[in-house]
């Protein structure tokens, strides 16, 4: 479609921009429809998504800049979630969360019911008074 106004056209330059602002701004739209998707977002899920974004821009402005800026990004609060490189490609915010409960599961059926009864085995024991349903 031809733009009535050239002075609006983007030359190859705006479009280098714009191609590497998508990736910053697909992970901003996919934080937004997670969000609304819940009525009632919980803080845990907040710092989740914090530390997702935080992990996001330590991994571009490593591989943009450099480490150099790293120490100061370093600095910034702490949260739950370890400082590990993510791809600028992600195709899910969901991807890092997913490859670390991966490490956590057991791959041998055998070897999962062991871990669970033991964490069973774990468990303090209840005063014959207490609720068993409480937590």
């Amino acid at each position: 479609m031809a733009i009535m106004r050239q002075e609006l056209a983007l030359n190859n330059d705006n479009w280098g921009v714009i191609e590497s602002a998508a990736p910053i701004l697909k992970l901003f739209y996919d934080i937004t429809v997670e969000t609304s998707a819940e009525k009632n977002v919980s803080l845990a899920e907040v710092i989740r998504l914090c530390g997702i974004m935080k992990n996001h821009a330590v991994a571009t402005l490593k591989r943009k800049v450099g480490k150099g800026i790293q120490k100061t990004i370093m600095t910034l609060p702490s949260t739950s979630e370890p400082l590990t490189s993510t791809s600028t490609t992600m195709t899910s915010i969901w991807d890092q969360f997913h490859k670390e409960v991966a490490k956590l599961t057991p791959t041998i059926p055998l070897a999962a019911g062991i871990v669970e009864l033991d964490k069973y085995l774990q468990e303090p024991l209840l005063q014959r008074c207490n609720d068993p349903l409480r937590w």
